[in-house]
């Protein structure tokens, strides 16, 4: 039995735990508990003991690590600073009950949770996370570390760059580039491409 730590311990961070639990009816892992700078070395959130990262970055055995952080910019550091440790992976994780189409890649440190849908010969870059019932369409490349709310639609042949963040219920139609650093708002339908470091709201999305 593989060990198993969360990174972050906020909202999204106890969401996973639980998520991790439903999935560990064959003791997949052991859960060690949560990784979390913000938090006290020791403290316990919903019964699990919150290690500090000082602790993990030396960790002495092999463990797996899941980052349960939306913000696209924290998943890259916490993922690089841990990489350091040669015994922590980030191995993809999925919820049993989201579908991943065969051809479709999974890079290290995806994390997908419920009611998903990854299309075929899709790829997600390392870090990428997709929230609650996101569906993400054939020949569509996500890069590293982008964040996709619940109920985010991208379109087949979508090109997104790194570090995107979509907001809940946004749409991106068919075959259209989004630069790196992009924020979406949530609701936002974005129907032209989009230059990197853009902020975009409405429908059809605009700069802002």
């Amino acid at each position: 039995m593989r060990k198993i730590i969360v990174c972050g311990a906020g909202g999204a961070g106890r969401e996973v735990i639980d998520m991790i639990e439903s999935m560990n009816g064959d003791s997949r892992w052991e859960i060690i508990g949560f990784s979390d700078a913000e938090w006290f070395n020791g403290q316990k959130v919903n019964g699990y003991p919150v290690m500090s990262e000082g602790d993990l970055l030396n960790f002495p055995e092999q463990i797996d690590a899941v980052i349960s952080v939306g913000s696209p910019a924290a998943r890259e550091k916490i993922f690089e600073k841990f990489k350091k440790n040669p015994n922590v992976s980030f191995p993809p994780i999925v919820h049993p009950s989201s579908h991943v189409a065969r051809g479709a890649v999974l890079s290290e440190g995806v994390l997908i949770t419920g009611f998903c849908s990854v299309s075929p010969n899709t790829t997600l870059g390392k870090g990428v996370f997709l929230n609650g019932y996101c569906v993400v369409g054939h020949d569509t490349k996500i890069g590293d570390f982008s964040s996709l709310m619940s109920f985010s639609m991208i379109a087949g042949n979508v090109n997104m760059g790194k570090r995107i963040l979509s907001g809940a219920g946004s749409v991106v139609v068919q075959g259209l580039n989004i630069g790196d650093d992009v924020l979406l708002c949530a609701g936002s339908v974005v129907v032209r491409d989009v230059k990197e470091s853009a902020k975009m709201m409405g429908n059809p999305a605009r700069s802002i």
